[in-house]
């Protein structure tokens, strides 16, 4: 399998065809993440994926894999014709309508400040070519900051697969100290996904940060990039409001941000406070009642 041609072959069809890989993806139906290790090399697809490629960009998998497409893009239908429309507008100086390749770094400036990467720096996959669930454990989040795009670190962590998990890239997150507490208590595991997009990010929603200044933080964030430039991270515990202040983050200091979806805890939650207070009354009438009762007996 000439793989170094067929990943040259992906980048070339999807890019003269105009697509983000978000799009070849949905298209396609492989994960973002497992498209872009295609593209790079460093997965190899199955039979399958092969024949939905193939399908999807209308060419034959022998071409695919042994022809350079380079040399005969004129062939390739009109697609290439909007790549010559973006290849026009480059020239004069305007946006080309598709995102740029993923080994450019994080560009907030650059990207008016819309931009993340457009998939982790590492992802694990399994053989069947989907991605795994990578663990985030309280005893590595210290590492995880340094390690995040490093392949040898990330493989030292925990992976697993879950069903309703294959969509998109997840990874899971052990929650440190009370910041988000009653929402989350310490030890609880947050299922989260990956965001490319900083329009993506939705006001009074939990996500996992990853920060060159605040580390790796679960916070509830309210979205003012567009207006201020800053996200504002805010905690849910407030009982103590002093001890967990209002964070304020520059986009150019954040290194990931995960979307929270689910979460697994050790804890069986206590009932909220309004209903034990409910609770409370209740039987204090009972009891008055009661009481009433026996007075008139």
């Amino acid at each position: 399998m000439a793989m170094s041609t067929f990943s040259e072959n992906l980048k070339i069809l999807r890019i003269k065809s105009g697509l983000k890989q978000s799009e070849i993806a949905d298209l396609t139906g492989i994960s973002v993440s497992t498209w872009s290790n295609y593209e790079v090399g460093r997965t190899e697809p199955n039979i399958d994926s092969i024949v939905k490629i193939a399908s999807a960009l209308q060419i034959s998998v022998d071409s695919l894999f042994n022809k350079d497409l380079t040399s005969i893009a004129d062939s390739l239908g009109d697609g290439v014709h909007r790549l010559s429309k973006v290849e026009n507008e480059k020239k004069q100086g305007q946006s080309p309508p598709f995102s740029p390749p993923i080994s450019t770094p994080i560009g907030v400036k650059e990207t008016n400040l819309t931009s993340l990467s457009r998939i982790p720096k590492v992802v694990t996959v399994a053989e069947d070519g989907k991605d795994n669930v990578v663990m985030v454990p309280l005893r590595a989040r210290a590492g995880y900051l340094a390690g995040y795009e490093d392949p040898e670190f990330i493989q030292t962590l925990p992976t697993f697969r879950l069903p309703g998990f294959n969509v998109g890239t997840f990874r899971a997150f052990e929650i440190y100290g009370h910041s988000m507490v009653p929402t989350f208590q310490e030890s609880d595991i947050i299922m989260s996904r990956f965001v490319d997009n900083f329009n993506e990010i939705r006001d009074d929603r939990v996500y996992i940060i990853v920060s060159k200044r605040e580390g790796v933080v679960a916070k509830r964030v309210i979205n003012r990039v567009k207006i201020e430039g800053k996200l504002i991270l805010n905690s849910d515990n407030q009982r103590h409001p002093g001890e967990y202040p209002p964070l304020i983050v520059d986009p150019d200091d954040i290194l990931e941000i995960w979307y929270a979806v689910a979460f697994f805890s050790r804890q069986m939650r206590s009932p909220k406070e309004t209903y034990a207070r409910l609770n409370d009354m209740e039987a204090r009438l009972t009891f008055i009642e009661a009481n009433q009762k026996k007075l008139i007996n």
